[in-house]
């Protein structure tokens, strides 16, 4: 059977909470109270022609579509705990605002003529494309100035981060019919492109995720229909280019072996395997409500229908795609991030030590070091959430590091894993998110 033309119907699913089950499995394992509770999900959207951020809250269901007032021609958002980073094109400039209050805090400028499309944040700084210019332009988050810019491709947009890399979608632009199209392989360590790579019309989006690079190639909105790149960051070369159709837009990928894509014509929502890189969805059978934009967690879906110069929608739609919540914007929104927070509650046993894993979350196949271990500290040991045992070593002597790896030297899948190190204190744990 052609993969794109089976049923579009998901097999029907209870959602569970990991806010409410994960708490318990990690107390089941470690034997003590962890120092964070999983509560209810914020969503940001950026509303483009309202120039304001959407502030959804989903334990209250309350709407706030005037929680942040945006520049000129606000396009992308990122989030971290403290702040939101909206990307204004019009104002050559990143907004930062306080995540809690909706204040400005101050305007990054990048300089004239950039037009700045979407941003990516690692390891202090944040990563900005510029339409324009056809640069990248690195942020530092300490002096809040441009530190360094690359020349890549023509009208580059999405970015994303794996290992020491970052990947930039050239999309070769409008008037050219986007000729060129490419994907821009940047060492961060010089901050020099090392490879290009050709796509396929119009890439735009891009996301790392079960040890690829996965390019949502857009199309030219004409007779040339939406395709996935899929790229080996280890040869960095094209391995497969999923037919998806339509006008593909932004990629979520939710832990279990699928990812989801908008399109950007707001028809309808695609998905495809990771595993085998089967599309269950595609233009000919695409789920709906559709939306530019998708986000997610373990709990629910979200879609945003974002039609020009109308009110948009956020769809919240349960594992299963089945209707859950649905809520009213501003006019035009281009973008949605969902902020998950993590509520401090005091041990009422013992405290426990304070273990750092960076990074968290963690590519597929990157080294995750453990830090901040004391000579109490003899084992580590690191499980699925059904509580198996995936690896366990002695500390030692040696450096705390785990590849990602299994006892059998398997690469383990992207999600949820839990670690407990134990010794001759109490034990202590935490969660590691392999994407």
């Amino acid at each position: 059977m052609n993969p794109t033309q089976q049923n579009s119907s998901l097999p029907r699913a209870v959602p569970i909470r990991l806010g409410h089950v994960f708490p318990v499995l990690l107390m089941l394992l470690t034997g003590v109270f962890h120092s964070g509770v999983l509560t209810a999900e914020l969503i940001y959207v950026v509303n483009s022609e309202s120039r304001t951020i959407s502030r959804i809250d989903t334990a209250t269901q309350q709407v706030n579509n005037a929680f942040a007032t945006l520049g000129y021609i606000p396009n992308r958002l990122v989030l971290d705990a403290a702040h939101i980073y909206v990307v204004n094109s019009g104002d050559n400039a990143i907004q930062m605002i306080d995540r809690n209050s909706g204040a400005t805090i101050r305007y990054i400028g990048l300089g004239v003529s950039v037009n700045p499309w979407e941003a990516v944040l690692h390891n202090g700084h944040l990563y900005v494309t510029g339409l324009f210019s056809n640069r990248v332009y690195k942020v530092s988050l300490q002096s809040y100035t441009v530190v360094g810019d690359c020349l890549v491709g023509e009208a580059p947009e999405g970015l994303t981060v794996w290992n020491n890399k970052l990947y930039v979608s050239n999309t070769g632009g409008y008037q050219t019919g986007y000729a060129n199209s490419s994907v821009a392989v940047i060492d961060l360590n010089p901050f020099t492109v090392v490879q290009t790579i050709p796509v396929w019309y119009n890439p735009q989006y891009l996301i790392a995720h079960a040890g690829y690079i996965q390019v949502s190639c857009t199309g030219n909105w004409t007779g040339a229909l939406g395709k996935v790149c899929i790229i080996d960051p280890q040869t960095d070369t094209v391995i497969q280019t999923l037919d998806i159709g339509g006008s593909p837009g932004g990629l979520w990928a939710d832990g279990t072996g699928s990812v989801w894509l908008g399109d950007l014509m707001n028809t309808g929502v695609y998905r495809y395997s990771t595993n085998d890189w089967t599309i269950w969805n595609g233009s000919a059978n695409p789920l709906t409500p559709g939306g530019g934009a998708v986000d997610g967690t373990g709990d629910f879906i979200a879609v945003l229908d974002s039609s020009w110069g109308t009110s948009g929608e956020v769809y919240l739609r349960h594992p299963d795609f089945s209707a859950w919540q649905q809520y009213t914007v501003g006019l035009s929104p281009t973008d949605l991030k969902i902020y998950r927070p993590v509520v401090p509650v005091e041990d009422s046993v013992q405290a426990p030590a304070v273990i750092m894993v960076s990074p968290n979350p963690a590519p597929r196949g990157g080294v995750i070091c453990f830090s901040k271990l004391g000579v109490e500290h003899k084992r580590i040991s690191i499980f699925n959430l059904r509580g198996q045992l995936i690896r366990q070593w002695e500390i030692g002597d040696s450096e705390a590091v785990w590849d990602g790896r299994d006892a059998q030297g398997k690469l383990s899948p992207g999600g949820v894993y839990l670690y407990r190190i134990d010794g001759s204190a109490a034990p202590v744990g935490g969660k590691i998110m392999i994407y």
